[in-house]
This record gives structure tokens, sequence and C-alpha cells, in this order.
């Protein structure tokens, strides 16, 4: 994810015709055309770091069984894991179902329901990741064993529109209205 280029872009003498505004928003409102964002673009945001813990998933069971022995708390903590990328699962399958292949009313209910499926996915599978590490003990921490890479990727999850607690006032606010 981190190979992906992404830099600051700076635009020097530009021009932008009063006419070639499509929106305008008060400071501080949320307008109506962010429900449209939300619905379509979540589940894309959220698509790779479900890959990311279902991945983790993977090599954790693939190491676990090449094991001879295993500490008894390891079927556990697959259980665990496992669970935790079920519930990312089935939530981010929910995001794909409400956004219908595009068909949907823009309501501010519909925005709000994204971005609580985007918070409880981004949790789980973040739940996922975590308990995958604590499966594969120290030596998760070390770069040539992939689970670190995959730990540091998921890092990057809480930083989407909205991180959770704002996410979480969101949609406080929506539902005292």
């Amino acid at each position: 994810m981190r190979g992906t280029g992404s830099q600051t872009v700076v635009l020097d003498n530009v021009f932008v015709s009063e006419d070639a505004i499509v929106m305008k928003r008060v400071k501080g409102e949320f307008p109506m055309f962010w429900n449209v964002v939300l619905t379509v673009a979540l589940p894309l945001i959220m698509a790779p770091y479900l890959g990311i813990a279902e991945k983790a998933m993977k090599l954790t069971l693939e190491k676990s069984k090449a094991k001879q022995s295993r500490p008894l708390h390891s079927t556990l903590l697959l259980g665990e894991i496992y669970n935790s990328l079920t519930l990312a699962q089935v939530l981010h399958k929910d995001m794909i179902e409400i956004a219908n292949d595009l068909d949907f009313q823009a309501k501010e209910r519909t925005g709000v329901e994204m971005l609580a499926r985007k918070t409880l996915v981004a949790n789980a599978c973040t739940k996922t990741v975590n308990k995958a590490m604590e499966t594969a003990g120290g030596k998760s921490f070390y770069r040539m064993f992939e689970l670190e890479r995959l730990f540091r990727d998921m890092q990057a999850v809480g930083f989407h529109i909205f991180p959770e607690k704002q996410q979480q006032h969101f949609t406080g606010e929506f539902l005292l209205k």
C-alpha cells in the first residue's frame, strides 16, 4: 500500500472559473452529496484492509498447521481470528449490498450506515491482524515474516473518513435529530 507513489500535489497559477464549480457548501454542514460519496467509496476503501486481514488469517493458519506442537491457547486465538475476520467479511458484504450496484437513494441514513460499517470493518480487520500477531508470537515483528508488513499496513485504516470517534459523534448527532 505504501508503494503507490502517493505524494503531495501542488498546483501553481491555476484558475477555476465560477461555472466550473459544481457544488458549494456551508462550512461545517454535511452536504447530502457526501451520502453518495460515502456509499460508493467506503466499500472500495475498506477492501484492501479486508484483504490484509484475510492474508493474515491465511498466513497464521499455514504457520500453525506446520508446527509440530502448539501452545494450548493457539486454537483459541485461531477461533478469535476467524470470528473477527468473519465479522469484517459480513459487514463489508453488507456495505456492498447497501451500495446496490449504484442503485440507492442518497439519504443521510445511508451515509450514517456506511460510516458505522466502515468503523466496524476497520476494527474487525485490525483485531484479526493483531490476533494473528499474537498467535505467531515475537517472530511476527521480524520483517522477514510477512505479518509484520501486514500489521504496518493495517495501521492506516483508522485515518480514513471518519476516524472512529468522529464517526461515533456524527452518528450520535444523527440519532438525536
